[in-house]
């Protein structure tokens, strides 16, 4: 069922707002996507070798997710559904095919509505002209146009008036050289990287010579984290630190040349749904509500930013007859328990056309039409290097998994 907004904003809400009181200071949101930014990339999510000081305070400074998933491997379809709560198969998204949310409702459409002045910087695929509420945009994928677009909106905000950003990235191609010299000479033994496998498809080139790729891919990715800096200076010279919500994540991750592969869910026949391309960074930083140094162990996805972010803001989506997937997970992000009758029980969900995932906190299942499907043990084999689906030992795991997400597929 498809909501109009007026629908949307003056419904009921299914779910109590027992977190946040809509009499309490509503944050500002300063949502920032990044494209092919896997957590295994960051300092904060355990890399060694790539320097990311600014994402890791600001990790340090807020709520951490370490399991954390994108709905697709692939960034259009995934940031479709971060935008609107939906699954890429409830959208009507084929592969990589177009991407039309002329009529869907989306977080911006929600905000705009309930005051705030909405702003979009970045990549943007769909096809539709409607605005959503955005009265400010930037549709340029490079960093530096929606970077420089993205201060410009900050810098005309006002202490008091709630804004809601949307800074949509990509790493950058060409980089300063100062970031390409920080690498010089660095080995990146602990990325994991493997000589190029028989199913590799997509940039061979970058297989060649893996350890230059890194190298560029890293620059590209300390760039980008100086971009973060820039862009929570300017919150605080404009006096809208305290009172803005910073919610930093990623559409999809990139392999960096684990299982000899390159990119993101398509850089192997069949497309794959490894860990490197579905486990993304999910951090929340709000001084003033949410505890620094919170690592949070619950196992979230992409579509629950959508209901998580409305409660945050004292929004009232009608959840139950939007039939959205996802569950607002505020009381993790405030680092407060689940209500007991309704405990966090996170199973992460994916696709990207024939190929759909189901991972919970030990087992991750891949199927295919066609085959092959995989079974991974993720607890103790976290490389997914040993492929259990034939198995006759994890029947009784991979059948549960397939209709849990045959299940889910039918609902979503």
């Amino acid at each position: 069922m498809r909501l109009t907004r007026r629908e949307l904003i003056l419904g009921t809400c299914a779910l109590p707002l027992c977190a946040v009181e809509r009499t309490s200071p509503r944050p500002s949101v300063l949502l920032i996507l990044v494209d092919g930014l896997g957590a295994h990339m960051l300092g904060c999510y355990g890399n060694r070798e790539i320097r990311t000081p600014n994402i890791d305070i600001l990790s340090r400074s807020g709520a951490h997710f370490v399991r954390a998933f994108a709905a697709s491997p692939v960034p259009a379809p995934s940031r479709a559904t971060l935008l609107s709560g939906r699954t890429p198969h409830q959208l009507g998204i084929q592969a990589d095919g177009p991407i039309a949310l002329g009529n869907q409702t989306l977080l911006s459409d929600v905000l705009a509505a309930e005051g705030y002045e909405c702003g979009y910087c970045g990549t943007w695929e769909s096809d539709d002209t409607s605005q959503h509420g955005i009265k400010f945009w930037e549709k340029s994928p490079e960093l530096a146009a929606a970077g420089a677009r993205a201060l410009e909106f900050l810098d005309s905000r006002k202490p008091g008036q709630p804004f809601f950003l949307t800074a949509s990235y990509q790493l950058p191609a060409l980089v300063a050289q100062k970031y390409t010299d920080m690498y010089r000479g660095v080995s990146f033994d602990s990325i994991g990287w493997e000589p190029a496998a028989a199913n590799a498809t997509a940039s061979k080139a970058m297989l060649a010579d893996l350890v230059g790729a890194i190298r560029a891919t890293a620059a590209s990715v300390t760039a980008l984290d100086d971009e973060l800096q820039r862009l929570v200076k300017k919150l605080d010279e404009r006096g809208l630190r305290d009172d803005t919500l910073i919610v930093f994540t990623a559409t999809c991750g990139s392999m960096l040349g684990r299982h000899g592969l390159w990119g993101d869910g398509r850089a192997s026949g069949p497309p794959n749904m490894f860990e490197e391309v579905v486990r993304v960074p999910a951090i929340w930083q709000w001084g003033r509500r949410i505890p620094p140094e919170s690592v949070r162990p619950e196992l979230v996805r992409s579509f629950d930013v959508f209901p998580t972010l409305c409660e945050m803001t004292g929004s009232a989506p009608r959840l139950a007859t939007a039939n959205l997937p996802g569950r607002s997970y505020l009381p993790a992000v405030l680092n407060e328990p689940f209500p007991k009758k309704r405990p966090w029980a996170g199973v992460a969900f994916g696709q990207f056309g024939a190929v759909r995932m189901v991972r919970d906190r030990t087992y991750k299942l891949v199927l295919r039409d066609g085959g092959p499907n995989e079974l991974y043990d993720v607890l103790h084999d976290a490389g997914e290097k040993v492929n259990l689906y034939a198995s006759t030992q994890f029947l009784n795991v991979r059948d549960g998994l397939t209709q849990a997400l045959d299940g889910w597929s039918k609902q979503f």
